[in-house]
């Protein structure tokens, strides 16, 4: 997973710091975009970089300034870290799940299968999520947004179990 990277926004504290140790915890090189504490900012890149000999780029952005997240785009863009993508929401309408972060030079095309990464130690690596059905970029031109038609149908799942099996040694 030497070039698998996620782009964590908020890092510097609560949910975005623990998000970011997870991911760095799973040999994930990590991109922590913080706002205002530069100190938190980079006590926790020193962490993970110690902890998890994994590669940190500290971005300090106000996502809600379009300047601020191009520069953060070509910051980006600027060091060998390419992108990875997380499931961001569900269109229930549309019936599709959306995947946001894929790096624009990944090669993704409709008809490919999505699978889960392990990432987390939650689920297992290798479950058919489902196929791609559509592809474009975000506002910013930072990344890629496919959508996935789901291989199950949520609107009649009652109960999911996921098992995993430990490999003998």
């Amino acid at each position: 997973m030497e070039n698998k990277v996620v782009l964590v926004t908020g890092a510097s504290s609560g949910i975005g710091s623990a998000t970011a140790k997870l991911f760095a915890k799973n040999h994930y090189n990590i991109v922590l975009q913080y706002h205002q504490n530069e100190e938190k900012a980079q006590k926790l890149a020193e962490e993970i970089i110690s902890t998890y000999q994994v590669k940190v780029l500290k971005i300090k952005v106000d996502i809600t300034k379009e300047e601020d997240i191009l520069r953060m785009k070509e910051e980006i863009k600027n060091t060998s870290l390419k992108l990875t993508g997380i499931i961001n929401g569900y269109d229930y309408k549309k019936g599709l799940l959306t995947v946001e972060g894929i790096s624009n030079t990944a090669t993704v095309n409709n008809g490919d299968y999505v699978y889960t990464s392990g990432l987390g130690g939650v689920f297992p690596s290798g479950i058919l999520i489902g196929r791609v059905e559509g592809i474009t970029t975000d506002d910013y031109d930072l990344s890629k947004i496919i959508n996935v038609k789901p291989s199950a149908k949520f609107d009649d799942i009652n109960f999911v179990t996921v098992l995993k099996r430990n490999d003998a040694s």
